[in-house]
């Protein structure tokens, strides 16, 4: 499968009905409304690099309203668990598989990752408190 990524520009006024147009047309799997430079991106997705010649400038450029497109073919596409994830403490890698939700290990459901687990003798509150002001009520 070939996938082709056609940065869009068209008409302001005619992003809707253009994006409706361009959508339907045969080997165009998905149509994005975006901000920038361009007002659409188009995922065409054909089985020969052949066929590209057939949707990109035979069919979007010809759709009404399309001022002008930039096409970037796709080499190939990368596993999302081979992706790194970015943590407030800098890169880490992918959490493996989620764990039963009932465990206190579990993956988050945003991010992914695994919180770091605490040694069995290590209590809740590890930290200290903090002995530089004296307490209030306390009489020194």
């Amino acid at each position: 499968m070939i996938t082709a990524i056609v940065l869009i520009e068209t008409e302001v006024d005619a992003i809707p009905e253009v994006a409706e147009k361009i959508a339907g047309l045969p080997g165009v799997s998905e149509v994005y409304s975006v901000t920038g430079e361009y007002n659409l991106i188009a995922m065409v997705r054909v089985r020969e690099h052949d066929q590209l010649a057939d949707v990109i400038p035979g069919s979007i450029n010809k759709v009404q309203g399309v001022s002008s497109t930039v096409t970037h073919v796709s080499f190939g596409r990368t596993p999302r668990t081979t992706w790194r994830r970015r943590s407030a403490s800098g890169w880490t890698d992918p959490a493996p598989p989620r764990a039963d939700p009932a465990t206190s290990l579990a993956a988050s459901p945003t991010t992914g990752l695994r919180p770091a687990a605490r040694p069995a003798a290590m209590p809740a509150r590890a930290l200290p408190r903090c002995e530089t002001q004296p307490r209030r009520g306390r009489r020194t």
